[in-house]
């Protein structure tokens, strides 16, 4: 007989969570994890510290730094904001401990796992403890992939689950420079800009976020410089030293000196935890293989998260996860589909999107694609608030199934879900348009968006524009 029904390979949030459903489900669970501090808790802090500068900024009327270096009790609220970030990390943890996951009945095993294999039959030892279960499931921590830059160990740096040792003597930097573009890069950004420090982005494309619409990543950029923030496109990286205490970045034939350096990486797997070798398991470009199932290569052995080349973002892992556990606890049937899934970045003006953009719709359906967009500032509550940065863009096949969005600013992450729904549910543009959304709420652009796609499409059919005029005209005689 089998000891488990799952053994979850964790170290983060993702396994932790996985442990949670599964035991909700009645399986028998085993989560196994290394013998170091919680893997979460840097990038707790990273979420945090930008969460609630943002809350502390817009706080603040004028919407200056909220530490300014010419500030007298500048201390004392960098202070202030530190004991609030501690606090909130501190009910976090306390929140996804694994004490909480031990009363739900998941068997918590601390330590270092080797899978081992006798005859035909794969099997997990941790700590002298031989684990046999009907499937395991990997949600390793991963851990960023370091860009080869001459002089950068030495020099140092950091990255996102390490921004905390930015404040490490209990005092802000006067300038920071920030290498890559990724979301995560972006939102600190913008984050160290309000608390005063004067930021510079390296960026090797022609402008930050080259994957998204380029209307949208274009705002978010111009309001990043409208902010002060230093934005150096088509820059590579040459080299990095440090002088006398002061660190240089060669940037193109720019010679740049700041107090610390934070990569924005790729991410990849963390194999300190775990020992793969009789399993067979393929990993390519730093990432495992896996099927539309999550099924490695060992079809009894799941891998999901960033891991597997995902997005690094919460809700992604959880519906791989979802997807996992009902192929190993149930039937081996389930594929992932990322089509309908909401992802948002946590810059100002926010930015939410789902689906493909236009340039992919248009590759994939051609003529048959309508776009329509709408702006923030035709939204009465827009008007009334003075926010008036945005817009909506509905990405539509001309049949009405909607095959992608974008919203750009006030509460973008919270309308995406809206039109997200709509898409896992089928629902077609129409409904959006048909919905009677309050007024004056910020909702209301999604039905404005669909109206306004409704209004192209009866344009774009000559047929049905010429019925109508002689539908109302024979009307208007009869």
């Amino acid at each position: 007989m089998l000891d488990y029904d799952v053994v979850i390979i964790g170290g983060n949030l993702a396994g932790r969570y996985a442990a949670l459903e599964a035991s909700r489900l009645k399986a028998r669970v085993a989560l196994v994890e290394p013998d170091h501090k919680f893997g979460e808790t840097g990038n707790f802090y990273a979420k945090t510290f930008i969460e609630l500068t943002q809350k502390y900024f817009h706080n603040n009327r004028q919407n200056t730094p909220i530490i300014s270096l010419s500030t007298e009790n500048k201390l004392s609220q960098f202070y202030y904001l530190i004991q609030n970030i501690n606090r909130v990390i501190f009910n976090l943890e306390e929140i996804n401990s694994l004490s909480g996951l031990a009363q739900t009945g998941v068997d918590v095993i601390i330590g270092k796992g080797q899978f081992i294999k006798n005859k035909s039959e794969i099997s997990l030892l941790v700590n002298e403890r031989t684990l046999r279960s009907r499937a395991y499931l990997l949600c390793l921590p991963s851990q960023p992939i370091i860009p080869d830059i001459p002089g950068l160990s030495s020099t140092g740096y950091l990255t996102y689950p390490t921004i905390h040792y930015l404040f490490k003597d209990k005092k802000l930097p006067e300038n920071i420079i920030i290498i890559g573009s990724n979301p995560s890069g972006i939102e600190l950004a913008q984050t160290c800009a309000r608390l005063g420090i004067s930021v510079t982005m390296i960026v090797k494309k022609s402008h930050i976020l080259p994957w998204e619409e380029p209307q949208a990543a274009l705002l978010i950029q111009a309001a990043m410089e409208a902010e002060g923030i230093k934005i150096l496109t088509n820059t590579e990286v040459i080299q990095t030293k440090k002088i006398e205490q002061k660190k240089w970045v060669q940037a193109g034939d720019k010679a740049l000196e700041c107090d610390e350096i934070i990569l924005t990486s790729r991410w990849g797997v963390n194999l300190d935890m775990i020992d793969l070798a009789v399993t067979g398991i393929k990993i390519k470009n730093n990432q495992f293989i896996v099927n539309d199932k999550l099924q490695t290569i060992n079809p009894k052995i799941y891998a999901c998260q960033e891991v597997i080349g995902g997005y690094l973002l919460p809700n992604f892992a959880q519906y791989e996860i979802n997807i996992a556990l009902k192929n190993i606890l149930f039937f081996p049937i389930h594929k992932t589909n990322y089509l309908g899934i909401p992802w948002a970045f946590f810059t100002e003006p926010e930015l939410g999107r789902v689906g493909l953009t236009e340039a992919q719709a248009r590759q994939k359906y051609g003529e048959n694609v309508l776009i329509a967009t709408e702006y923030f500032k035709h939204l009465e509550i827009s008007q009334i608030r003075g926010d008036l940065t945005g817009f909506c863009q509905l990405i539509g096949h001309k049949n009405g199934k909607i095959l992608g969005a974008v919203c750009v600013g006030s509460q973008g992450r919270e309308l995406i879900q809206t039109i997200a729904l709509a898409m896992n549910q089928g629902r077609k543009i129409n409904t959006l348009a048909e919905m009677p959304f309050i007024n004056s709420s910020v909702t209301e652009i999604i039905q404005k968006t669909a109206n306004n796609w409704q209004y192209q499409r009866r344009q774009d059919n000559l047929t049905l524009s010429n019925f109508l005029e002689n539908w109302f005209h024979w009307l208007r005689c009869w």
